[in-house]
């Protein structure tokens, strides 16, 4: 498994696992509210990247996707 970030504050680490399920979730709620979601593989992997390098200061509130970085590129119609 391998491990993209580690945050000493709360001693979680990020795995790519971890980040591949959450991404499949923010798509899926967004589905769920009717907001087709385009992405390409560019997109996704930058999200990645930024997730990864923001992962200590990302903050998750329950039930919501919105601690993706502000600037993943990803639109919703």
């Amino acid at each position: 498994m391998r491990v993209l970030a580690y945050d000493p504050a709360s001693d979680l680490l990020l795995t790519e696992p971890d980040l591949d399920a959450a991404i499949r979730y923010m798509i899926f709620e967004r589905q769920l509210q009717g907001l087709p979601v385009t992405t390409t593989p560019k997109q996704v992997a930058q999200f990645k990247k930024q997730t990864a390098a923001q992962f200590s200061r990302l903050r998750w509130r329950p039930g919501s996707s919105s601690a993706a970085p502000a600037s993943c590129g990803w639109s919703c119609r």
